[in-house]
C-alpha cells in the first residue's frame, strides 16, 4: 500500500464526487503524511485539487454556512480570498 500511495495512487477523485469527498481526502492524506512523520504542505494540497476545485469547494461551505470567506487586502490588484473554518474544540 505505501508504494501506492506513494505514486499518487490515493489522489484520485472518480467523478462524479460528492462535496465531502475531496475534504475526506486531503484529511486522510494529512493522516497518512503524520504518522509517516512528514509534514503536508500546500504541494500536497495542490496535487489532491486544482484551484479551482478548491475554491468552488471552498465557496460551497460558506454558502452552506460551514466556513467563513474574508478578503484580504494588500498592494495593487485584487483582494486575496481568505477561507476560515472553525475547529470543533
Amino acid at each position: 500500500m505505501p508504494a501506492t500511495v506513494s505514486l499518487g495512487i490515493s489522489q484520485y477523485l472518480l467523478k462524479p464526487f460528492t462535496y465531502a469527498t475531496p475534504l475526506e481526502k486531503l484529511t486522510r492524506h494529512a493522516r497518512f503524511k503524520e504518522e509517516a512523520g512528514l509534514a503536508i504542505g500546500q504541494g500536497d494540497v495542490d496535487r489532491v485539487l486544482s484551484a479551482l476545485r478548491a475554491r468552488r469547494y471552498l465557496e460551497h461551505l460558506v454558502e452552506l454556512g460551514v466556513a467563513a470567506r474574508e478578503p484580504r487586502y494588500g498592494g495593487v490588484g485584487r483582494p486575496e480570498l481568505l477561507y476560515r473554518i472553525p475547529m470543533e474544540s
